[in-house]
């Protein structure tokens, strides 16, 4: 019980009260992708065109003054929905008339290989040297079919998307499980969306060998989606004379398994807070059923904010997409060497958008108030880290009835 209280007093006397943590929902809710974006995605792919948002920034958008002293500050954010898990089943089974020959399902996984874009365009306005623009040059994303028709495709295939190179590919699988891939070239100074089109069609061999060149549509409808994701948030306030405060926070949507530890908070002269995305209870599939659109997020933030009043907040939101889309315009293909034309009907449109905010204000500093009982005075309006501490750190011992937090600890 003695090393207990030492280790207590060691640990929380440097940061002059332990902080407690804020209630933060491990969940948040997230603005879906507008329609438009999807529709000029269908178009580019269409077209052959340069597929760019202009009301998507790459750059995070800064808003207010920096601080001076900014420089001697850390912010690390890094994450993304790095993993997509489509689910298809055979929507002949539900009238009975399914073949026996025939897949009841299939599963797709969508691994996106970019994690590194929100550290590499937020290195662009964290404290340092300038850095250089990364821009998006290309990234690359791995498909693996569970019923993959050849055999060297078995462990998935890997795409690379760049500003002159859009890819039209036929991912064949077995039992008339084939999916066609789009995706759009991108603009190589950097755009903050990652797109492709899926669209389950056939590809019958028999048909091919009579000269038609048309991949029907399957009867495999998208039944359930399921999302996995990483991250990291670490801040440190090394400006200002005396304590400051810091908080990093990691939130997910619904959909997507919560961190089990969402948030962090420190309060001392030179805060740190840190947080990592490590996942709690899971969290099912979401069934497609009945729903033209999916959205699942990922919000990383970061707190700064110094006894000078100077208040910085670093968000990054990765948003994920997915909506049924008519394709109403023959889309060609290359398959087997040979030039082919995707019937028109459904496809299902997958879009991620990164948004990166840093917001520059002052605001006063976060204080507490110690009773004598340790009992914080409840607020009706209080910002996160409220009462945190104040001017004498509840430390002034000429009062008589002051309490050591010496004596709380060892009281027991």
């Amino acid at each position: 019980m003695v090393k207990k209280h030492l280790f207590i007093l060691l640990f929380c006397l440097p940061q002059l009260l332990c902080a407690e943590l804020p209630d933060v929902d491990p969940h948040t809710d997230f603005d879906p992708i507008p329609l438009t974006h999807f529709n000029r995605l269908i178009e580019s792919i269409a077209a052959k065109e340069l597929f760019a948002l202009t009301d998507v920034p790459d750059r995070p958008v800064v808003k207010g003054q920096r601080w001076k002293d900014w420089g001697a500050n850390l912010i690390t954010m890094t994450g993304d929905i790095h993993t997509v898990r489509f689910r298809f089943v055979d929507t002949r089974t539900v009238p009975k008339k399914a073949d026996e020959s025939r897949a009841p399902s299939f599963d797709l996984v969508l691994n996106f290989e970019d994690s590194r874009f929100i550290e590499n365009r937020m290195a662009l306005f964290a404290p340092g040297p300038l850095h250089k623009s990364p821009g998006s040059d290309s990234y690359r994303f791995v498909l693996k079919h569970s019923l993959a028709a050849r055999p060297e495709e078995a462990n998935g295939i890997r795409i690379s998307v760049t500003d002159h190179k859009e890819n039209r590919i036929f991912f064949n699988g077995l039992d008339e499980t084939g999916i066609a891939v789009f995706t759009p070239r991108v603009p190589r100074t950097g755009f903050g969306g990652r797109a492709l089109l899926l669209c389950p069609r056939n590809f019958d061999v028999w048909r091919a060998k009579r000269g038609l060149t048309k991949l029907e549509v399957n009867d495999y409808e998208l039944n359930s989606v399921g999302f996995e994701v990483s991250g990291v948030a670490k801040g440190r306030v090394g400006s200002g004379m005396g304590p400051g405060y810091a908080q990093a926070t990691i939130q997910t949507s619904k959909n997507i398994t919560p961190s089990r530890y969402p948030v962090d908070v420190s309060v001392t002269n030179y805060p740190y807070a840190s947080v990592l995305y490590r996942p709690g209870t899971p969290i099912d599939a979401v069934g497609l059923s009945g729903q033209e659109l999916i959205t699942a997020g990922l919000r990383l933030a970061l707190t700064h904010h110094n006894s000078f009043s100077h208040k910085t907040e670093s968000i990054a939101n990765v948003v994920l997409g997915i909506r049924k889309m008519e394709v109403k315009a023959p889309l060609e293909i290359m398959y087997n060497s040979k030039p082919y034309v995707i019937e028109r009907g459904e496809c299902f449109a997958v879009l991620k958008e990164i948004q990166l905010v840093q917001t520059h204000t002052k605001a006063p500093l976060p204080s507490r108030s110690l009773e004598k009982q340790d009992v914080i005075e409840e607020s009706s309006e209080k910002l996160p880290g409220d009462s945190l501490f104040d001017e004498h750190d509840g430390l002034d011992t000429r009062q008589e009835d002051a309490v050591s937090p010496l004596d709380l600890l060892l009281e027991e």
